[in-house]
Formats: C-alpha cells, structure tokens, sequence
C-alpha cells in the first residue's frame, strides 16, 4: 500500500483527450477532430465543433466551434460561433462570438466578429473588423431569365415599327 492509502501501482498513462468539447463550461457536444497527418478538401459544415490539427482546404461554415491548433494548416473561409487559432490560416474568419489568435497563430486574411483577442506573438496579415458578421446572402439564381421591362421586352432592344 502506498502513501495515503493508494496503491503503489503506477496510475495508467494519460490519454488524448476525448472529441468532447469540455472546454464551453456546458453540456458536453462532440466535435469532429481532422487528425495530423489528414488532408480535407472541400465544404465542411455542420453543427458541432471542429479541432483541426491536419489540413484543411475549402470552406468551412459551422455553428459550433473552430479550434485549429499548432500544427493545423487550413486555407479556407471560415465561419463558425468562435474561433480559435494556434495554427496557420489563409482565408477570411468572421466569427459570431469570438476570435482568439494564440501567439503560435500564423493568419493572412481578415478577422471579422464583435470580440477579437490576439495575444502577443501571433502574426496576422490582414484587417480587424469588430463587428458582428453579416449573414451569407444567397445569389439571386440563374434561372429567374432575363429581366423584361413593363411591356415584356428584353432590356435594350430597340422597338421595330
């Protein structure tokens, strides 16, 4: 038996964390995690969390939170309620609560969200908007035709007599 009643046994290593976001101070939400030494190309969305610590390429638009860490390379546009950077970013980041660039964070593109905190050592090329972001407008879609004017004639066009 060892001090104040433990075993001597040694305790067992500890784990990796687990892909649950304890972190908020809430309920527990899984996150989806890009492993070191993955490679995602495309859209990524959804409604949990995100750590990334591959790389990432295309665009991400998430409801929960972004966590990129030290050895996280994403050349995205990113969307998601907070942002966390320790990583490198090209792209835009526009967040709805929070973005925090960790002094390991490399970022070349703009910030965009009502809280922005970045701690010394981090280096970011680009503007700081502290505004909460605009909403994603969709493009009015190609198959509404050619506008027409009161008499349903296409716009210039001359009238033939």
């Amino acid at each position: 038996m060892g001090l104040f009643g433990r075993d001597s046994q040694p305790s067992p290593p500890i784990s990796q964390p687990s892909p649950k976001a304890a972190h908020s101070g809430g309920p527990q939400v899984e996150a989806t995690i890009i492993a070191r030494g993955t490679r995602f190309e495309g859209k990524l969305s959804g409604a949990t969390g995100i750590t990334i610590d591959g790389e990432l390429d295309g665009t991400i638009a998430i409801s929960g939170n972004l966590q990129i860490s030290v050895s996280g390379r994403v050349k995205a546009t990113v969307r998601a309620r907070s942002v966390s950077v320790s990583g490198h970013v090209t792209g835009d980041i526009a967040a709805d609560e929070k973005i925090q660039l960790e002094e390991s964070a490399v970022v070349q593109g703009d910030l965009c969200s009502p809280r922005i905190l970045i701690m010394e050592g981090a280096t970011l090329q680009g503007k700081v908007e502290m505004n909460k972001p605009k909403p994603v407008q969709e493009k009015a879609q190609a198959s509404e035709g050619p506008k027409v004017n009161a008499k349903n004639e296409p716009p210039n066009q001359k009238k033939k007599k």
